[in-house]
């Protein structure tokens, strides 16, 4: 397998999703031993590891409220949408409002 070569790029969501959707993002690293810093932001992110084009794993990351470090040994290419603010979210009884709650292989 080739390199894979670190990168963050966030896409605007069509006018319609605007009021729930901050953004689509997608990001890439080559995976090893430094771990990168992700800040929270009060929103709640759905993404998807699709290395080499396949579905990997997905995650549901609730509103986090202190940063996080995030490092994996293996390459990683994330797909996700990002919605805005979780208060919406809070009312559902199935999402709670920190840190990764769920994680399917």
């Amino acid at each position: 397998m080739a390199s894979v070569p670190e990168r963050y790029r966030e896409y605007t969501p069509i006018a319609a999703l605007r009021p729930y959707v901050a953004c689509y993002w997608t990001s890439t690293a080559p995976g090893g031993p430094s771990a990168r810093r992700i800040l929270p932001d009060g929103c709640i992110d759905i993404l998807f590891n699709l290395l080499d084009g396949r579905y990997t794993e997905g995650s549901i990351i609730g509103a986090m409220t202190t940063p996080h470090f995030f490092q994996t040994n293996d390459p990683v290419h994330l797909v996700a949408v990002r919605f805005r603010q979780a208060e919406p979210f809070l009312s559902c009884a199935c999402l709670p409002a920190k840190s990764p709650i769920c994680t399917r292989r």
